[in-house]
């Protein structure tokens, strides 16, 4: 499988390199490259992924927590830390464009997620 992801952490951190678009490869040389642009590092990939996993939770009811499950991907896997990033944590430190799997199908994360939000104020405006 592989993801691309647009990595906005260097706008947050002012810099002027801007937006770095991650296209086409695994999850795990994605959180690589994500994780290069941070500045708090746990000392390795697996430590820094448990560690976002673990403080940037994605809500229980969230599409994306929903797909994973569906296609059976493991909590370990890097694709959650790639979720965590995008739905779990209070800022919006990538955007998970598209994952397209081993059977060559696509999904659009950050559409679902779009979508999701929608239906869920419509429900809060209809009480």
């Amino acid at each position: 499988m592989t993801v691309t992801v647009a990595n906005l952490m260097r706008v947050f951190q002012g810099l002027p390199e801007g937006i770095e678009v991650i296209e086409d490869v695994s999850p795990e040389e994605a959180c690589r490259r994500v994780r290069e642009t941070f500045m708090q590092k746990a000392p390795d990939l697996e430590a820094w992924s448990r560690q976002i996993r673990d403080h940037c939770r994605i809500p229980p009811e969230h599409p994306f927590r929903e797909l994973l499950r569906k296609r059976g991907v493991k909590e370990s896997d890097q694709l959650w830390t790639l979720g965590a990033l995008a739905f779990g944590s209070q800022n919006p430190w990538i955007v998970l464009q598209e994952i397209r799997w081993d059977d060559n199908t696509r999904s659009y994360p950050e559409a679902d997620e779009q979508r999701w939000l929608g239906q869920s104020v419509a429900r809060m405006a209809a009480r």
